[in-house]
């Protein structure tokens, strides 16, 4: 017989884990140059696992949580977080052209800070309600940058469940269409009851977990048309586990 190929706990080395985290937290190497402008993003991996090993006081979580606060946007009708620190320019047009808030990098900050314990007493919600407007797309779909088209910046489900999170964290339903987000979520749905990144494209496992978790927070996904997608998930066919 076979000797058993797969891992166990014995053979997890969780202070390897913690260093690693702990060392990508503090100073990012060189092979991360072309990352630059997802900083936020690639904190978020550090602090999310130090969570999950229990380890999350080997951060400084208030010098984190000041840190993460200095990428917030202090425009009034230019919410958000950047992924990188801001550049100043000489004026307000080219301020807001060339910073541009992050969907997904707001959406990890809000999720840090959360982790890290903040009340979320200085996240400005009037500013992120005015970007979150100029996110989403008429189709309901969410770009992840200010944009005049989607041709100006992806929009997809990944976007959606971006901005379901932050909607459902702060409380910002009203800030979006909600009926045109929930169209675009069911209209992603593929035939083999999975969801893919928009109408119209191939299933996918990550896809499938942004629409589900969308709409759960939306309260919409009893109301989902197509319910084929539960043997989906049982057969483990959309590539979920």
């Amino acid at each position: 017989m076979a000797a058993d190929s797969r891992l166990s706990l014995d053979d997890f080395s969780c202070a390897k884990h913690v260093a690693y985290f702990k060392q990508h937290a503090k100073k990012l190497p060189d092979v991360y140059k072309s990352m630059d402008t997802n900083r936020l993003t690639l904190l978020y991996f550090s602090v999310s696992g130090l969570d999950l090993l229990g380890k999350l006081d080997e951060l400084d979580r208030e010098q984190t949580i000041e840190y993460i606060y200095s990428y917030q946007s202090p425009l009034p009708d230019h919410g958000g977080f950047y992924g990188c620190p801001r550049v100043s320019f000489d004026t307000p047009e080219l301020d807001k052209c060339n910073n541009q808030p992050h969907i997904a990098n707001t959406y990890v900050a809000l999720v840090m800070l959360i982790i890290l314990g903040d009340d979320l007493g200085r996240v400005n919600r009037s500013s992120l309600g005015q970007s979150l407007r100029k996110w989403q797309l008429e189709d309901g779909s969410f770009c992840c940058v200010h944009c005049i088209s989607s041709l100006d910046s992806e929009s997809d489900i990944r976007f959606v469940y971006c901005a379901a999170t932050i909607c459902y964290i702060l409380d910002l339903w009203d800030a979006i269409d909600i009926e045109a987000m929930t169209r675009f979520i069911y209209a992603s749905q593929s035939y083999d009851g999975a969801f893919g990144m928009g109408p119209s494209t191939e299933s996918h496992g990550g896809c499938t977990y942004c629409a589900v978790a969308a709409l759960t927070m939306l309260g919409r996904l009893a109301d989902l048309p197509s319910k084929d997608l539960w043997p989906e998930l049982q057969r483990g066919s959309v590539g979920l586990w």
